[in-house]
């Protein structure tokens, strides 16, 4: 489903970056929830072992997807569509799917050399009114917890209305602020409104279906090798490619490894021993390999602002607690780009993934120098 890509050299005349409320807001070309039932349903149909199961509900009742394809001792957590706003993830993760569940032999030695376990579309109540935040209300809210009563609403929960990042038709919760490595945690009214450099709370349904989708990996493997959250950025950011006398370029997609400045605070090494910070830079690295065998065309790939501090995340949580985690944040969110089309975005996505499962199946995954990810260009902003 690539389109045609374009130079990647930056040109403001090409990339047409709208601000947050302008712009096209077309879903056409992104799955919508009824969609994703649909795709799963023909997954498992595909006579190759792959499985699926419902691991939630959304707050307003719809079934959140995993799907399950492989039977290694290693296993990859992919997820897609936390914000749902940023849709592209989706696409490249069906795509993905079908690809693995194929009868090539590359699929089946992938198939005998991993466990992929795949949410793709965590959100799916924010698709409906494609907008960043699922569609929850203060009050659903407190009547799931009455002890947060009279308490002040999170800081990470949004009435209608335009944001920087977002502008939501409904109320909602930014579902990548509600995770905490402890996983018994229950919510307490004085940790509110918190903060993003604080941990989440568990207060949404969707956030909770990821971490018991975890939990049960953690139960059955011991340890979750890596997870991948699959985001999208704005598409028209650039790096400098140390060339003073031209633009600087843009980036098709921006990776991390790093997600809390400061994880000893966070209980990296004590409470939680298995937080291995060189096994998510390898994980970055072999992301950022397979995005530059994918040709001159994706290459270009950089790391995200290395200043995040964000303990509410799904990545800082899972990595907290053993995995190797990997941020993609691919161009175009929503905003209307025609140098970058989903089709091409979606295939570096695509890249970015099948570079970490290669390097673990062929077993070259610990043979990556961690120190390498700081080789990775950072991206400007």
């Amino acid at each position: 489903m690539v389109e045609s890509p374009s130079p990647v050299r930056a040109d403001p005349s090409q990339c047409n970056e709208f601000p947050e409320g302008q712009g096209s807001e077309t879903v056409e070309g992104y799955y919508q929830p009824a969609e994703i039932e649909r795709v799963v349903q023909k997954l498992e149909h595909t006579g190759q072992g792959v499985t699926t199961d419902v691991i939630g509900t959304s707050n307003q009742g719809r079934p959140i997807y995993s799907v399950r394809v492989g039977s290694g001792a290693k296993v990859v957590f992919l997820q897609a569509g936390i914000h749902a706003n940023e849709p592209t993830g989706t696409i490249a993760l069906v795509n993905v799917l079908n690809s693995l569940s194929d009868s090539s032999r590359r699929s089946q030695q992938i198939r005998e050399a991993v466990t992929i376990v795949a949410v793709p579309q965590l959100n799916p109540d924010g698709a409906i009114p494609y907008q960043r935040e699922n569609h929850q209300t203060w009050d659903d809210t407190v009547s799931m917890f009455p002890q947060l009563a009279g308490a002040p609403s999170a800081f990470y929960h949004s009435l209608p209305g335009p944001r920087f990042w977002s502008d939501p038709r409904v109320p909602g919760f930014d579902l990548n602020r509600d995770f905490n490595p402890d996983f018994d945690y229950a919510p307490q009214a004085g940790h509110l409104p918190g903060s993003g450099s604080v941990r989440g709370m568990y207060l949404t349904p969707e956030a909770r279906a990821s971490r018991d989708l975890y939990t049960a990996l953690e139960q059955e493997f011991g340890l979750v090798d890596v997870f991948v959250d699959l985001h999208n950025q704005a598409p028209c950011n650039t790096f400098d490619d140390g060339d003073a006398h031209t633009p600087d370029l843009h980036t098709p997609m921006s990776i991390s490894a790093q997600f809390l400045r400061d994880p000893g605070s966070h209980g990296a090494g004590t409470m939680y021993p298995n937080f291995g910070w060189d096994a998510s830079r390898r994980a970055n690295v072999a992301a950022w390999e397979g995005v530059q065998r994918g040709g001159s065309t994706f290459s270009g790939v950089t790391r995200y602002p290395q200043n995040l501090n964000l303990a509410g995340s799904a990545n800082a949580t899972y990595q907290l607690r053993g995995s190797a985690s990997v941020l993609m944040e691919a161009g175009r969110q929503r905003h209307a780009n025609p140098q970058w089309r989903h089709g091409f975005i979606a295939k570096v996505h695509e890249l970015a993934m099948m570079g970490i499962i290669d390097s673990l199946v062929d077993n070259t995954f610990e043979d990556i120098d961690p120190n390498r990810y700081e080789e990775i260009p950072v991206r400007n902003g």
